[in-house]
């Protein structure tokens, strides 16, 4: 399988729009409501704290909206200067709001109907608990200049059935990615068809940024494994300061994944996030940028 030209994807976590009067365990704990589990420690992942409360008689719907209730969407001038001034235009995104789509378009939050405008007609049809080929289509950004796609891969609010908080869901992810590749590439094939962010994360060219990818997260870990084992992947970059030992470990773990690491920090208490950020915005734009031109 030949490529020719990879797309160059971001990926980004809660660090890029990082909100510090929004605390994600306190989403957790309201999601769960049970005053019991707010005591157990950070060891335990957050998908497993939350499965108690898949039990109870409130709706899933009623406990996210109960959880994001005090939400507030921020900007991040740095990040669209950056986004602007880069080839990318493709973006995958473990988080559930919309901060990216209000900072591109700021009537995107006031539009009842986001599927019809910003959603691909047929995907709306086949995505219902998983959104594996659902994305929103940000058109005319930056004075009309980039058209800019972003991939909620573990759901997002304006649809609560798709979001990915358990560990039983996340599981029936893994099922879901691990039936998608087996059924597109079972035969020989020229080129990739970029049909969703599961096949940006294995071919394209992915930039990790903002994200800690705790273990938790093991339908990326599973996925990044994959990519490595199939033939013509696409290179693969994690952006982050290290801040403790925890976090070092993690860094040289994924550099046995075949994942190039970058980290322009130190200890927690020196690190300077806007300097960080500015850094690993111009490594990206400058790898992006020389392998345009080759």
């Amino acid at each position: 399988m030949e490529i020719v030209q990879r797309p160059k994807v971001l990926f980004i976590g809660n660090g890029v729009y990082y909100n510090k009067n929004f605390d994600w365990s306190e989403v957790i704990e309201k999601y769960v409501g049970n005053s019991s589990f707010s005591g157990l420690s950070d060891t335990v992942p957050n998908t497993i704290k939350v499965l108690p409360a898949d039990t109870k008689l409130k709706k899933h719907k009623a406990r996210i909206e109960e959880a994001f209730s005090n939400y507030q969407y921020l900007s991040n001038p740095d990040f669209m200067k950056f986004l602007e001034q880069s080839t990318i235009d493709t973006i995958i995104t473990s988080n559930f709001t919309y901060d990216i789509e209000n900072d591109l378009d700021k009537k995107f939050l006031g539009i009842k109907d986001k599927r019809a405008k910003y959603s691909r007609s047929t995907a709306k049809r086949k995505d219902k608990k998983y959104l594996i080929k659902t994305y929103n289509l940000i058109d005319g950004c930056f004075d009309k200049k980039k058209t800019v796609r972003v991939w909620h891969m573990h759901g997002e609010l304006r649809n609560s059935d798709s979001i990915i908080l358990s560990h039983d869901a996340y599981g029936g992810l893994v099922g879901k990615i691990t039936n998608y590749i087996s059924s597109k590439y079972t035969n020989k094939q020229d080129k990739v068809e970029y049909d969703s962010w599961i096949d940006y994360l294995i071919y394209a060219d992915v930039f990790f940024i903002g994200f800690g990818l705790d273990y938790s997260e093991f339908d990326l870990w599973w996925l990044i494994n994959k990519r490595m084992k199939t033939p013509n992947h696409g290179e693969m970059y994690f952006y982050h300061p290290i801040t403790d030992d925890v976090i070092e470990e993690r860094l040289k773990l994924l550099q046995c994944f075949d994942v190039k690491v970058e980290s322009f920090g130190g200890k927690k208490k020196d690190i300077d996030y806007n300097k960080f950020y500015n850094k690993a915005y111009k490594n990206i734009n400058d790898i992006c940028n020389d392998k345009t031109n080759i």
